[in-house]
């Protein structure tokens, strides 16, 4: 089986894969998996799974990344029990670039033979209205089906992937689309008259390749032409596309020597753009020379039409309207943007820019583009409205059925495009001081997005297992830690039952909190009416067991007839480790990422055990997760799901502290200082007889009795419960618990658990 899945959201492409192979056979047999990935696409997971039972295993080398032009092969092998499964799960992640007034999304159609069920899938998601969307045929002039709306598919059967071609490398699904543009506020409604300096230039002798040569020459043509021409050409973009099917083989071969000379010849008069054909060819070196002068560079596939695809590159960049595009914001709106200048902007194109934004609070960001055309200055404003396109994205992904992949894609979209720019500065470097910086960053950004870049490596290890499939209890690991076969429902210490009268501090729903106050009978709740997209501090002991507790909110709209504007759910929990080493686990209603040196994908639909040296994982399939750490604190996070959510419910999480022995008496958070504090119902001498009150400190809450469910509606518990927003009951402000990101272990404002 083989289904490749990909959601486009405002450029942005998740792709995920997901190829099953069954041994038929008695004995273990090898199995491998193949799939041609877009060049400038990262690889962000990558699970085996081997089966009777669900369980993780571990391949023992990297996987092999070979490169073929536009695409990346990605292969791996791995020996498949006998009579058992083997299921591999990749995903990749790319931004799509608009040439020729289109985008293009690449999807590889080659399993290496016919599969009973094939099935390729892309929805497209965009904020402008889709103007145009076409779905190229494959060999056979077979066209995919699409329902007009963004959402296209392809299910040949095994009869209709056999008239393609009987060895299953069926070919390339590729579809182009365009978005609606409005006019005259965006850069690319605004047309100039310019004329473009084009020289494409080879040189090559009998005896080798003298691209040094080749690339002086080219400049003294240029550069002279300009001189002699120079009142005549303040209109004009001048570049020079370099071509070569080889390396440098005569006159200066060194690459800093070409690299430099050229930097010299071209002397930032114009821009140099190369193309490599073949597979012999420096395509380091064509990258840099044309990063260090405004250029891009472009492989041509040995087998490649090269007439076709330099026809395409040259009508690419043969109509450059804009020049010194600068991209600007509000002074102290946005921070940690990418790239926000560019040299050209041609005809067909589209600039991007990523950053975040400081004021979560502002409705508008206010921005404004500088360009210039020779011999006019240009300058764009607008103020867009931020809550209007955040409603307008929710809206159609919520139509389009996106799923779990595109939440957070804004963030993913800027860490992409943070490495890519990291990795270009890197490339230019001068200095070895300076190689090490761009090094350094763009590397931590890698690891923090889990992508697979130049920098960094993608370890799979492999267990052993026996040859037939009657084995018991396997075990199977990943990095240094051991994870087992998931204990059945029924037998897990982590399942939460009616019966269950231990009740742990715990927060749900929209959130709503349920504290139970060690060494008294009391039972307290409270409700946080928080913003979505705020991130709030659950628990922190980062000074004394290095455990904290972050959790994201969602929003959707109140049901008909309530008090409430809307409502909030807990949509992402992190739970961070730092002690004896750094760990952490990241969890959504659809995943769990566990990273404790090495890094896991699980999904929530699985039951999976994982043992590593901090951290104990188990995985109850769409029913709940534990947490251990260290044997002595334990969390419990529910996944709620809905199969046919009302417009006010969301999938979310539950949270649950089952086991705060590890933590210490300075433990904060909305729910870490409630495990902790003394609170005592008032006494017969406050005159207070219609107004039950709780003594917290030297602060006198007004409570009244409710009942609460929890556990999924499991159980249901009385409580007394402390009003707007939890004011006095909880120390500070509900502002004192907003952080800046999921995984910031900083200092409380008001507590005492530091550094």
């Amino acid at each position: 089986e083989l289904s490749v899945q990909t959601t486009i959201i405002s450029r942005y492409a998740f792709t995920a894969v997901s190829c099953s192979m069954l041994n038929r056979h008695s004995a273990a047999t090898q199995g491998v998996f193949q799939f041609h990935i877009p060049t400038a696409a990262y690889i962000s997971n990558f699970t085996i799974f081997l089966w009777q039972e669900v369980q993780i295993s571990r391949v023992m080398f990297s996987p092999l990344l070979v490169s073929e032009g536009e695409m990346e092969v990605f292969r791996m092998e791995v020996t498949i029990p006998g009579r058992n499964r083997a299921v591999f799960l990749l995903t990749y992640e790319e931004l799509l670039q608009r040439r020729l007034g289109r985008y293009e999304h690449v999807t590889s159609v080659r399993p290496m033979q016919l599969v009973s069920r094939l099935s390729v899938g892309v929805t497209v998601v965009e904020h402008s209205r889709i103007t145009y969307l076409e779905v190229l045929p494959l060999r056979n002039g077979k066209t995919p089906s699409s329902n007009g709306n963004g959402k296209i598919s392809f299910t040949p059967n095994i009869a209709q992937q056999a008239k393609i071609a009987t060895n299953g490398m069926l070919g390339e699904f590729v579809v182009h689309y365009d978005v609606e543009r409005e006019t005259g506020t965006g850069i690319g409604d605004i047309q100039f008259q310019f004329l473009l300096n084009s020289f494409p230039l080879s040189f090559k002798i009998f005896s080798g390749t003298d691209i040094n040569g080749g690339i002086q020459a080219g400049s003294a043509l240029l550069g002279d032409y300009l001189s002699s021409k120079e009142e005549s050409h303040h209109n004009s973009v001048s570049l020079i596309i370099f071509l070569t099917d080889g390396r440098p083989t005569v006159g200066i071969v060194q690459s800093p020597a070409i690299i430099g000379n050229t930097k010299a010849a071209v002397q930032e008069k114009f821009c140099l753009f190369t193309i490599g054909m073949g597979d012999d060819v420096d395509y380091r070196l064509l990258e840099r020379m044309s990063l260090e002068n405004c250029g891009t560079m472009r492989r041509i596939p040995e087998d490649a039409d090269a007439s076709v695809m330099l026809k395409g590159f040259y009508d690419e960049i043969g109509t450059p309207l804009l020049s010194d595009i600068r991209v600007e914001y509000s002074e102290d709106a946005v921070e940690y943007i990418t790239q926000n200048l560019f040299t050209n902007y041609f005809n067909g194109s589209e600039l991007i820019v990523a950053g975040k934004l400081t004021n979560h609070s502002s409705d508008s960001l206010h921005v404004q583009v500088t360009a210039s055309n020779s011999e006019r200055s240009i300058v764009l404003e607008k103020d867009m409205s931020i809550h209007e396109r955040e409603q307008e994205t929710e809206r159609r992904l919520a139509e389009a059925e996106a799923g779990p992949n595109v939440n957070g894609y804004v963030e993913r979209l800027w860490g992409y495009l943070s490495v890519k720019d990291g990795l270009k500065g890197r490339l230019r470097s001068q200095t070895s001081a300076e190689r090490e910086n761009y090094t350094q960053h763009t590397t931590n950004l890698s690891l923090t997005y889990n992508f697979l870049t130049p920098l960094t490596q993608m370890i799979v290890e492999k267990p052993q297992v026996l040859a037939d499939a009657r084995a018991g209890n396997r075990t199977a690991a990943s990095g240094s830690g051991e994870a087992t076969e998931a204990p059945p429902p029924a037998e897990s210490s982590s399942q939460l039952s009616e019966d269950d009268n231990n009740l742990t501090p715990q927060t749900d729903g929209d959130p709503h909190f349920v504290v139970e106050v060690p060494h008294s009978k009391l039972t307290v709740c409270f409700n946080i009416n928080g913003e979505p997209g705020h991130i709030l501090r659950l628990v922190t002991d980062h000074k004394h067991s290095g455990v904290t507790v972050n959790g994201a909110l969602i929003g959707a709209p109140a049901p008909a007839g309530s008090h409430k504007e809307q409502r909030t759910y807990f949509n992402t929990i992190t739970i961070v480790a730092d002690k004896p080493h750094r760990s952490y686990i990241e969890v959504t209603p659809q995943k769990v990422i566990l990273d404790d040196r090495d890094r896991m994908i699980l999904p929530s639909s699985s039951s999976i055990s994982v043992q590593t040296a901090n951290l104990g994982v188990v995985i109850i399939a769409n029913t709940n997760l534990t947490v251990t750490i260290l044997g002595t604190i334990q969390f419990v996070i529910l996944f709620h799901h809905y199969k046919n959510p009302a417009p006010y419910q969301r999938d979310h999480l539950g949270f649950y502290i089952a086991n705060s022995k590890g933590l210490s008496k300075d433990t904060h958070g909305l729910l870490g200082k409630q495990e902790n504090s003394t609170q005592e119902p008032l006494g017969k001498n406050i005159s207070l007889p219609s107004c039950p009150a709780l003594k917290v400190k030297d602060r006198t809450v007004t409570v009244i009795k409710k009942s609460r469910r929890i556990y999924s509606g499991k159980q249901t518990v009385d409580c007394w419960f402390a009003k707007n927003n939890a004011a006095k009951l909880i120390d500070g402000q509900y502002s004192d618990y907003v952080v800046s990101h999921l995984f910031d272990t900083g200092d409380w404002a008001n507590g005492t658990n530091t550094h």
